[in-house]
């Protein structure tokens, strides 16, 4: 008895242990499957890292390439640089309508992208165009930052018109690539415009000047960076301020030109402290100025149907 419970037991310890050594191997055989399927995956993969090695190489160049190639437009749009260099060949002499041919040539010569495109003259207009109101918020925008300014100007005839150039020396930035500071003011000449003219007289060329100061604060109060800019807007009355001087020649009409002038700007700086006082007061002072003024102004015209009679212009003399 003793014999088979001795037999029994080693028996039921052997069964034990090949099932532990079978379930071992199993999970032997699965490793090995594993391992195994990841050599060949690891094969397949320095098969194909050659192709995708060079395939790599060759999207890294096309990048390169993309990124250093200079066009003449960028998602549909004349780059800056291309409208600059349009400018350029105008304002060298070249005609509007041959610049596009010109261009092309340029392009084809140096291997830039858009060699194809065509230019017409109305597209070289309108660049030009842009430019011209570039400029004019440029300068704005740099008397703006100005503490002063001087203005100078004087016209001639060109077959048998009138034309009127007007100059401004502004503290400005020299923009120059090469500057140690942005931010360092040197004199700078202005040019403002050459336009025509009726004729050659005093209040002509002093109607042109109002006319530019108007335009130059219009076009830039309706730019992004008079939006952008922490000094407000640019009104006439600030050009007034900053007005510190006047050249000419020793020509009759330029004497007195600058005597116009001036009485604008003393005009003008009188009604700006005026204003300035009068938002001091209080309210109902300030109702009894207005209140009085009104009355004064009604009675030197005649009173109040005569005032509605008179137009807009007459209106403005007396307000």
């Amino acid at each position: 008895m003793e014999l088979k419970a001795t037999s029994a037991d080693h028996a039921a310890r052997l069964t034990t242990a090949l099932m532990e050594k079978e379930r071992v191997m199993t999970g032997l055989l699965k490793t090995l499957v594993v391992q195994r399927r990841s050599i060949r995956n690891l094969k397949q993969r320095c098969h194909r890292a050659p192709h995708i090695r060079s395939k790599a190489v060759e999207r890294a160049k096309s990048a390169a390439l993309r990124a250093s190639a200079k066009t003449l437009k960028a998602k549909g749009i004349y780059t800056p640089k291309t409208c600059t260099l349009v400018r350029a060949l105008v304002h060298s002499g070249c005609s509007v309508s041959h610049v596009g041919a010109i261009m092309r040539e340029i392009a084809t010569a140096f291997g830039v992208h858009g060699a194809e495109l065509k230019l017409d003259k109305r597209t070289v207009g309108r660049m030009n165009l842009e430019g011209g109101v570039a400029s004019e918020v440029q300068i704005a925008h740099e008397i703006m930052n100005a503490e002063s300014l001087t203005i100078s100007g004087d016209g001639t005839m060109h077959w048998h018109n009138n034309f009127e150039a007007r100059f401004a020396a502004i503290p400005a930035p020299s923009y120059a690539t090469d500057s140690s500071s942005g931010s360092t003011l040197v004199p700078q000449m202005r040019l403002l415009g050459v336009n025509s003219a009726i004729d050659h007289t005093s209040e002509t060329q002093y109607s042109g000047w109002m006319k530019m100061f108007k335009g130059l604060t219009a076009v830039y109060g309706r730019s992004p960076l008079a939006a952008r800019s922490t000094n407000g807007r640019l009104e006439p009355v600030d050009i007034a301020w900053k007005l510190h001087g006047m050249n000419g020649d020793q020509a009759e009409d330029q004497k007195k030109t600058y005597r116009l002038m001036k009485e604008w700007k003393q005009e003008t700086i009188v009604i700006a402290l005026g204003s300035h006082e009068l938002l001091l007061r209080p309210s109902a002072e300030l109702s009894a100025v207005l209140v009085e003024a009104t009355t004064n102004k009604l009675a030197a015209v005649g009173g109040l149907q005569a005032w509605e009679l008179l137009g807009a212009d007459e209106q403005g003399v007396h307000d």
